[in-house]
């Protein structure tokens, strides 16, 4: 499955970033013994000109499903 948790239309940080934990969330508790591959796209935080991307805070919405040093890697940058 596919999911653009992002409109490309969205483009304030903090908007961009709560939809990401809002999906992350509810794949938490529809998918709970599912293993939830996250990914970045193009369209998410970090994509549009001059925005930086909170890394530390993906990495902790998606630690479930990241190894420790995948947390490590996203807390690095």
């Amino acid at each position: 499955m596919n999911l653009d948790s992002v409109s490309s239309d969205v483009v304030d940080m903090h908007t961009r970033v709560m939809a990401i934990q809002n999906v992350t969330n509810l794949l938490i508790h529809t998918f709970s013994s599912q293993f939830v591959f996250p990914v970045l796209g193009h369209d998410d935080p970090g994509a549009l000109k001059n925005q930086l991307i909170d890394y530390t805070s993906l990495g902790h919405y998606w630690r479930q499903w990241l190894p420790t040093d995948a947390i490590q890697t996203f807390n690095k940058g």
